[in-house]
């Protein structure tokens, strides 16, 4: 029956789906988490007032700014895999890692 073969296909799609997002949150998950703990290192040890001249004010403070809501973030994606729900811990864990790598850059700790 038509109907029976494309629920199939389709739970085949899903099944397919949560394999990668679980393989991609695996990955998310070794480096995230480092990359969260050297950003977090990176802005207690600058002030603001004595800043290498490759980081700017702006950049340090915005650092400073979204580094909470970035932690808040990657706990809602563990608290997403856990329940669960890898695809949603695979995009926000993206969505995160997207916010890292730039305030690495902000922060002048990508190497050259």
């Amino acid at each position: 029956n038509a109907e029976v073969k494309t629920l199939r296909e389709t739970v085949t799609v899903e099944q397919t789906a949560i394999a990668a997002a679980t393989t991609e949150w695996e990955a998310l998950n070794n480096e995230v988490p480092k990359a969260v703990e050297e950003i977090e290192k990176r802005v207690k040890t600058l002030t603001a007032n004595r800043l290498p001249k490759e980081v700017t004010k702006e950049n340090f403070e915005a650092a400073k700014a979204n580094l909470e809501p970035m932690k808040a973030t990657w706990a809602e994606a563990t608290a997403a895999f856990q329940a669960g729900d890898a695809l949603a811990a695979a995009d926000k864990g993206r969505q995160v890692k997207q916010i890292a790598d730039e305030m690495k850059t902000q922060l002048a700790m990508n190497p050259a």
